[in-house]
């Protein structure tokens, strides 16, 4: 069987990766592909950057990309100390014996490839195939395969196409909030969105796992968008950004809690609930919400209180947090509902305060429909915005 061999960082494997890949199934017509994520060691690992596992799950998510059977395997991750190419060409050939290996490299690892430990056992146990970025680089690529086939290596160089994306550009791009959506697939991008790698922020991350723990799957995604969707609204709308992200984060914290271990908060906090809150569960969690991130979580800051208190109900004069925390929860990415797109416009399109009145015209539309109580917050809020749109000047 002719096996190609792909290894690096992949931290994390993107598009630029996988058309490689490509490219040479093209010119060389593989039977399959072995991924080898390099190692990694694990003061490199935190915080930054991807661990070992998430790694592999990247790339594994990343390989459904493909048309040729493919295998992540974890040789290199799991090797203790430092990792070289001629031992994991060894193990392969004792794994393997019967397969024939080809090894995929770029220009530049091509060009130093000679000095690599026991190169000469590498050029033994496997063909080479480089992959050359531009006609530029031929002759120079062509010369040094000469040099390695006189020490016994076979060559292969290929052309591929070359897509200007880097790992580092996609962690960078992650850290500063922008979309990496045309940097990597889907699913990769969904992984690092819903397990948070690549931030800088050690609060978001706390938080990030605190809400996991106590969520569904499906909440935990809704409450990484209502965060998202918050900071861009903070860009938008000149709040604090940082602050709407972890505002967003923790606003529906209590939402998957049982009632009856919401009310034991409740009494453990001394918070009285009115009629309104004991009947629902939707208004009781954001409540308490607030209670346990002071109580529990020791969060002070009054204006991240205040827009998970009022996420739900709203409420007259609301802050511009409370405002963008109320609309983000219409507007997150996860919300398929009837006219959440003409929502997301306003919002989106510097219209915030139509956007909310859109909110609250679709909330009490919902409620008497359904002949449910509507509370007193959620009609002052909607009163309040009516008569700040028809004083406001447009």
């Amino acid at each position: 069987m002719r096996t190609a061999i792909y290894g690096g960082s992949f931290n994390p494997i993107h598009n630029a990766h996988l058309q490689l890949i490509r490219n040479v199934q093209k010119a060389m017509q593989f039977d399959r592909l072995f991924l080898i994520p390099a190692g990694i060691p694990p003061h490199k690992s935190a915080g930054k950057l991807a661990g070992a596992e998430e790694r592999m799950e990247m790339c594994n998510l990343a390989l459904s990309e493909l048309s040729l059977p493919a295998h992540v395997l974890d040789l290199e991750v799991r090797r203790e100390g430092k990792s070289y190419t001629a031992e994991t060409l060894e193990e392969l050939s004792r794994r393997y014996p019967d397969d024939t290996f080809t090894l995929i490299m770029g220009e530049d690892m091509f060009r130093t490839l000679g000095s690599w430990w026991h190169f000469e056992e590498i050029f033994r146990l496997a063909q080479i195939c480089a992959v050359r970025r531009s006609e530029d680089g031929e002759s120079e690529m062509k010369r040094i395969a000469k040099e390695y086939e006189a020490l016994g290596a076979r060559c292969s160089i290929v052309r591929s196409d070359f897509l200007d994306i880097s790992s580092t550009e996609v962690r960078e791009k992650v850290r500063s909030g922008e979309s990496i959506a045309s940097l990597v697939p889907e699913k990769v991008d969904e992984f690092i969105f819903l397990n948070g790698l690549y931030r800088d922020d050690p609060l978001y991350e706390k938080y990030r796992i605190e809400i996991r723990g106590k969520l569904s799957d499906a909440r935990y995604y809704h409450s990484l968008c209502v965060a998202k969707s918050a900071k861009t609204l903070a860009g938008i709308y000149g709040a604090d950004p940082r602050k709407a992200e972890l505002a967003g984060i923790l606003h529906d914290i209590l939402k998957d809690t049982p009632k009856e271990e919401q009310l034991q908060f409740a009494e453990r906090f001394d918070i009285i609930l009115d009629n309104f809150e004991l009947q629902s569960k939707t208004l009781l969690h954001a409540k308490l919400g607030a209670a346990f991130l002071e109580k529990e979580l020791g969060i002070s800051d009054p204006e991240i209180l205040d827009a998970v208190r009022y996420h739900t109900t709203g409420k007259e004069n609301m802050s511009l947090l409370t405002r963008i925390i109320f609309t983000a929860d219409f507007v997150s990415d996860d919300r398929v509902y009837p006219g959440v797109e003409d929502m997301r416009k306003m919002a989106y399109g510097n219209h915030l305060l139509d956007a909310m009145l859109e909110g609250l015209a679709f909330t009490l539309k919902e409620l008497s429909e359904e002949r449910r109580v509507i509370h007193p917050d959620t009609l002052s809020a909607y009163n309040a915005l009516i008569f700040e749109k028809e004083g406001a000047t447009v």
